[in-house]
């Protein structure tokens, strides 16, 4: 989601761009951002200490909001399901925009 997030800005604002890198998680693509090889697109709540978030003041273009949802079965989760889920949207909290 985050991948199509940015073509899609990258293509909307006239820029050259191509994909230098790609990781199923945050944790791999972290050190090739951080190293400066690669810009990555996630939400703020992934951010780590080493990761800081730019946006058009470094030439980069503007990323929409986006939306999360949790779902989950219909019947009553387990207290286990139930707190996961609480544990998610309290990370969540905040807006979820693009980094």
């Amino acid at each position: 989601m985050f991948r199509e997030v940015g073509e899609q800005a990258f293509q909307a604002a006239g820029r050259d761009w191509r994909v230098a890198y790609t990781s199923q998680s945050m944790a791999g693509l972290a050190p090739i951002v951080t190293a400066g090889v690669a810009v990555g697109v996630g939400a703020r709540s992934m951010l780590t200490p080493t990761l800081r978030p730019v946006d058009e003041s470094s030439g980069l273009p503007a990323l929409p909001m986006i939306e999360l949802a949790l779902h989950r079965a219909p019947h009553r989760p387990s207290e286990p399901a139930r707190r996961l889920g609480e544990l998610i949207r309290e990370q969540l909290a905040a807006p979820s925009e693009a980094l």
